[in-house]
């Protein structure tokens, strides 16, 4: 699609979409950038990539219709500009030895201020570090830590601004690893927020599949049913037989009105879910 056929009222359409809206803000996490700055690049990806082929007609009346297919597309650009952000950071974690090239902004680096730590405290940071980084920045991160800024200098015969690139390309690792960190770092019940989660975004998964199916998503959902997540799920409002949305999923005497409010209200529980576990932009 050309993007100068688009109006405004087809772009509002497409930003006030459930799903564009969810994963525009996962997307800022990913990237770790505005909501409006991932808009931007998702709608930008969608116009002109996955939705290049609709006229506005077609498109209007999939974004009016909630269709299955156009909600795919938008998950499928979400993870085509997941996709290439992390190549990109990977590309440039490659290597240390490209570190003397980078050209940075104090802003970026962010520079602990030292203070005396316990034997306990540095322990588990060789553990954690040891985890998150190769051995020589895991081991460059201990010394920064327990002896601080002047003495890793002169340890490592480095300049101040050699410091602060080693400090911004350690800040990169980190933010590249972010997941693995956070998962690392969550409580017990953070850890039971998150599981709960996944079992939702699997079934978000079917639901946006080019391959869906009802019978896959029933059995999916009849193995799953007895979960507390899902029976909060169903314990949601709007529904006319919350009991028998599983049971009938896909059968001649189901109810679809109750199968699009399932699914609806399994969008509005992974964003309860994600605020309480801190996965926010």
């Amino acid at each position: 699609m050309n993007i100068s056929k688009l109006n405004s009222t087809l772009i509002t359409l497409i930003i006030s979409n459930k799903n564009f809206k969810r994963v525009t803000k996962q997307l800022a996490a990913d990237m770790r950038v505005r909501k409006e700055d991932a808009q931007q690049e998702l709608l930008m990806e969608l116009i002109e990539h996955r939705l290049a082929k609709l006229d506005a007609d077609t498109l209007t009346e999939a974004l009016k219709g909630n269709d299955g297919k156009l909600n795919r597309n938008i998950t499928f650009a979400y993870k085509d500009l997941r996709r290439k952000y992390f190549k990109a950071v990977s590309q440039q974690l490659a290597t240390e030895t490209d570190i003397d090239d980078l050209i940075i902004k104090e802003k970026d680096v962010i520079q602990p201020v030292h203070r005396g730590v316990s034997h306990f405290e540095l322990q588990e940071l060789n553990d954690f570090a040891f985890v998150i980084f190769k051995p020589k920045v895991a081991q460059f991160v201990l010394r920064y830590v327990s002896q601080g800024a002047s003495r890793t200098q002169e340890a490592y015969g480095l300049s101040a601004i050699q410091i602060k690139k080693k400090l911004y390309y350690i800040n990169r690792i980190i933010a590249s690893r972010r997941n693995l960190i956070d998962t690392l770092l969550r409580t017990d019940d953070e850890m039971t927020i998150i599981e709960q989660l996944k079992l939702l975004t699997h079934i978000v998964f079917l639901i946006e599949s080019d391959n869906y199916t009802d019978f896959v998503m029933h059995m999916y959902l009849d193995k799953v049913s007895q979960e507390d997540i899902i029976q909060d799920v169903l314990a949601m409002p709007g529904y006319r037989k919350s009991g028998l949305v599983i049971p009938n999923w896909g059968m001649a005497e189901h109810i679809k009105a109750d199968e699009y409010n399932f699914i609806n209200c399994v969008y509005d529980k992974v964003d309860e879910l994600e605020k309480a576990a801190g996965i926010t932009c």
